[in-house]
């Protein structure tokens, strides 16, 4: 922590927050002079908290956020602003601001404050204050009686207290606190007492505070405070301002009330008769919903008046709003009385919160979302975590009931699964929030599974259907009709999501047409069961996960009627597949990567299913996700699920079997894993071959051919790759041609025959342009370059790196390899022409992309370029850091070529750091594994080779020479870890 940082504020802090008030206004009056009005009030501003020991942490627009450790120096700083701005000669602008005081829990994380609760209130006693006023919390109010010596009442002003003290924090002057008594801000939880600052030369009258108390209202003090969701209050007052009639829709428990409250008590100043609510859900009959209204404002019934007629007669003149919350059950009687009202109350506007819009005219409708969540599959510091609403909600409701409970690296996993599991559905984040007591977060994040009989335990107090999950969800699921809870249930077997086509095919049978389904849609997304899901293709629409797994308690108890619908879902998205996914080979792969990674969840609820009730359809379909898997990085996944389908004890078909076996190495491959890699190739090639099936019997040399290569075995290769290839052209599979070529190209180039090589790889990019090959327009483009790189032609080789890395920002995400692979070619370059910044800046990019991606070839072919890279920099220990690190990778991965290359380098860096015997015996084991592998030295490796050979012959004798030079013939890719391990003693 640096020393600036040790004097900020954490733990029990005072804050003070400033606003100008009328800003909008000013900026409108003088555009031309407020910046020169702005100047002087930021210098007046950061002048009087710095020179009282306070801390500005954050400015937003013209609003000033300050922290100080004790109370009495943030009222300090208060009086000087207030009185400089007072005092200061203004031009045009006359700048007046509003400041609030609290004191409360926050910790400082490096960038800002956690402390949600605390910040919040303190802008709410803000919020409440005029221009040139100051107000003071209860809470700093204390701290302030605390550290003052004399405590005496004001003459003038008996409800005030006078504080005199030249040691307790305030200077000789005097400061009073005039009480204005317990207040309802508009954060609608509980009361909070409300001191106005007083000192000589600030302004004392003002108007009421602008808090829930001075309008009439029925507002409800809630226990809690309001989480997040900042910008959609925004977006409500703002229809409100557009419409009389605005109705919150969204699914049960997303908070659709609590944004009423909170939106309702956020322009209660726009409405001189106030605010009021009418809780519905406790009315079962429709004709008294009337009645309800009639009694929040105390009216009595009259003779030969209806109720509508006794609530126009009230409400016609008045500025008022009504919060009709819960109207799903009462939808008709909720819609005529809103009519009612608004066509005979022309200043009412009406609030409604319903699971469906009231379908009158002039209604505006506004979606309740989810909190925000994170993202379960990417690591978050608790500060970064924290910062999401569902997290923060989480958060405080588990403090209400563990005092000790905060986010820590270790729960952080965890609790981002629980938020994002939940949907960021408030009530099931509060009812998991309130299990902390008993359990811990990774508990509650494992049981999920289970959640409509974990999630219970809400509060007594509240509606029955609100304490637990499941009776909520039972709420909005015995208001649809038999047909529509029959769509419902089936909907549950997607996963992530589904199409109209695809509810569609899947979900009908003679109980329920194609037709009936459009329509029955429509409702469900009226009643906000199901949502769209914004798409740039297909319209598309979900079921949030924890009313998924409801649906699926439900469908469960139907188990003919749910087995048929899941093989119908099972029969789709294997069709779908089999369809797209070779698409996936043209040029709209990226198109087609969007669309198959959309349906990721739904592949995944197929396999899983299949797995257990029919592991044939289960093999295929993951064979058909093969090139899917391996392009989106899925190849774990894949794996296990084909562990899954052949640990299954059933017997498949040849073919099936082969392309099983084929699949899972090429996973294993793509993930470094060596272990039985070979016989499992091995075996599929035979099952190819008993069933003379010709694209698999190919496709399993090219790859028997890309393990042999990386063995160094060249000449197997050779004869591999050639077969192969051969094959390719008999059957007409031009896009396996143009790998073969380039593969044959590879070769050539390892032999030094840089001439063939050259032909070779320019023939595959002729047939990846033809066919539009575009995820192989990179490693076209790379292979081109390498050759031009070995004949000198840097420019050359640079323009095609280029090009290389162009096509691969094309794709993104799904060329990482490739991209690693341009970088660090581009790197080379630099390298060459002695830029080894530049080099090291590419070098470093890659490595990067490894990690982030956890590919090791892309880690290991990094990092040993980045070592050289650290070398050329006279970086000499963090270079061979970094070697080491590389040498154990290229290990695991059985790599022995680059083994072999980088054994160079490493000899190259010993002689710099002047460890002449260790870098001739590492020198002499590069040549070794050379001879074993049976290739040459490529031109750049050779020229560095004899030029270090040449060195360390002048700097050892030749006793020494020879010495060291016989022992580095005797290393072999056995023991070669063993002279890396002495490398790093």
């Amino acid at each position: 922590m640096s020393e600036n940082e040790t004097k900020i504020p954490s733990g029990n802090v005072t804050f003070l927050f400033t606003d100008i008030e009328g800003s909008t206004k000013l900026s409108q009056e003088f555009p031309d002079s407020l910046h020169v009005a702005l100047e002087k009030h930021n210098s007046i501003l950061r002048n009087a908290v710095e020179t009282n020991n306070g801390f500005v942490f954050k400015i937003v627009g013209d609003a000033y956020f300050c922290a100080f450790h004790n109370a009495a120096d943030a009222v300090n700083a208060a009086i000087e602003i207030q009185t400089a701005l007072a005092n200061e000669e203004w031009e045009d602008a006359v700048i007046k601001i509003r400041i609030g005081i609290h004191s409360g829990n926050a910790e400082w994380n490096g960038n800002d404050y956690m402390g949600y609760i605390t910040l919040a209130r303190v802008a709410r006693v803000m919020s409440a204050a005029y221009g040139e006023q100051i107000l003071i919390s209860d809470n700093a109010h204390l701290h302030c009686l605390e550290g003052s010596k004399t405590l005496r009442r004001n003459k003038n002003d008996p409800e005030s207290l006078s504080l005199r003290s030249a040691s307790g924090g305030f200077e000789s002057k005097d400061i009073s606190f005039r009480d204005l008594g317990e207040r309802r801000l508009k954060d609608v939880i509980q009361p909070i007492r409300l001191f106005q600052v007083l000192s000589e030369g600030l302004r004392e009258d003002f108007p009421p505070l602008k808090t829930l108390d001075a309008r009439p209202n029925n507002i409800p003090v809630q226990l809690s405070s309001f989480i997040g969701r900042e910008v959609e209050i925004r977006k409500v007052k703002e229809l409100l301002k557009q419409t009389r009639l605005l109705t919150l829709t969204g699914s049960g428990g997303s908070g659709k009330t609590r944004l009423a409250l909170q939106a309702g008590a956020e322009v209660i100043d726009d409405f001189a008769n106030g605010v009021w609510i009418t809780e519905l859900a406790s009315l079962s009959e429709p004709s008294f919903l009337p009645q309800a209204l009639m009694k929040i404002f105390g009216l009595k019934e009259e003779p030969n008046k209806s109720p509508e007629e006794i609530l126009c007669d009230y409400l016609c003149e008045k500025e008022i709003l009504i919060i009709l919350d819960n109207c799903e059950h009462l939808i008709e009687a909720s819609a005529k009385i809103a009519e009612r009202v608004l066509l005979c109350c022309p200043k009412l506007k009406i609030i409604a919160t319903s699971r469906e819009i009231l379908k009158i005219p002039g209604e505006q409708r506004h979606r309740v979302i989810p909190l925000k969540v994170p993202d379960p599959n990417k690591e978050y510091s608790p500060e970064k975590l924290s910062q999401y609403e569902a997290v923060r909600l989480f958060v405080e409701r588990a403090l209400s009931v563990d005092p000790k409970f905060s986010v820590t690296i270790q729960n952080t996993p965890a609790l981002a699964n629980i938020c994002y599991q939940l949907d960021g559905i408030p009530l099931a984040i509060e009812l998991a929030a309130a299990r902390v007591k008993i359990l811990s977060v990774d508990e509650i994040s494992k049981r999920l599974k289970s959640r409509l009989t974990l999630l219970t335990g809400g509060n007594r107090t509240a509606l029955p259907r609100q304490q637990t999950l499941r009776a909520l969800i039972d709420w909005s699921y015995e208001l649809l009709n038999e047909k529509e809870k029959l769509l419902f249930e089936r909907l549950s077997v997607f996963a992530g999501g589904f199409t109209i086509e695809s509810a569609s095919e899947i979900c009908h049978l003679e109980d329920l047409d194609e037709f009936e389904i459009l329509d029955l849609l429509s409702n469900l997304a009226d009643k906000s069961l199901i949502s769209e899901v914004p798409s740039d293709n297909d319209k598309k629409f979900k079921i949030l996960e924890s009313i998924r797994h409801y649906g699926q308690h439900k469908f469960s108890e139907k188990a003919e009627d749910k087995f048929i619908i899941s093989k119908k879902h099972l029969e789709y998205f294997m069709h779908f597949a089999e369809e797209n996914v070779p698409k996936m080979n043209g040029g709209e792969v990226k198109e087609w990567s969007y669309k198959l990674e959309n349906e990721i969840d739904n592949f995944r609820e197929s396999i899983r299913w299949a797995v257990i009730n029919d592991p044939e359809s289960a093999l295929i379909l993951v064979v058909s996700l093969g090139m899917f898997f391996e392009i989106r990085n899925y190849c774990s996944e894949g794996l296990e699920y084909l562990r899954l389908i052949f640990e299954s004890g059933r017997s498949f078909r040849k073919i099936d079997e082969a392309k099983g076996l084929y699949c899972k190495a090429k996973f294993m491959n793509q993930l470094s894993i060596r272990n039985e890699l070979d016989d499992i190739i091995s075996r599929s090639h035979e099952l190819f071959r008993e069933v003379n099936y010709k694209k698999g019997i190919a496709d399993s040399l090219l790859l028997m051919y890309n393990l042999t290569f990386l063995k160094g075995d060249f000449e197997r290769s050779q004869l591999l790759i050639d077969e192969c290839f051969e094959i390719y052209k008999q059957i007409g599979d031009k896009h396996s041609m143009a790998i073969a070529l380039s593969q044959m190209g590879g070769i050539a180039y390892m032999k030094s025959d840089y001439l063939t090589a050259k032909n070779k790889f320019t023939e595959s990019l002729n047939l990846v342009l033809e066919l539009k090959f575009l995820r192989y327009y990179s490693r076209s483009y790379n292979n081109l370059g390498i050759v031009e790189h070995q004949n000198n032609n840097l420019d050359k080789a640079l323009e095609y790196y280029e090009k290389s890395l162009s096509s691969d920002n094309k794709l993104g995400s799904m060329s990482i390899t490739n991209t690693s692979r341009s970088l660090i070619n581009i790197g080379m370059v630099y390298n060459n022409q002695k830029n080894y910044l530049k080099a090291k800046e590419y070098y470093e990019r890659s490595l990067r992309i490894g990690e982030e991606s956890g590919i090791k070839l892309i880690i290991a072919e990094s990092s040993y370029n980045l070592a050289i890279a650290e070398l050329r920099l006279k970086n000499f220990s963090q270079s061979k850091k970094i070697f080491i690190k590389s040498m154990i990778l290229l290990n695991e991965l059985g790599d022995r070529y680059r083994i072999t290359e980088n054994l160079i380098n490493i000899s190259n860096l010993l002689s710099n750091m002047t460890e002449y015997s260790l870098a001739c015996k590492v020198l002499s084991a590069s040549k070794s594994l050379y001879d074993i592998i049976g290739i040459p030295m490529n031109r750049n490796d050779k020229e560095k080779y004899e030029t270090e050979f040449e060195k360390l012959r002048s700097e050892l004798t030749d006793e020494e020479f020879d010495t060291e030079w016989k022992k580095g013939e005797k290393i072999n890719f056995e023991n070669v870890m063993e002279l890396v391990g002495e490398v790093n003693s």
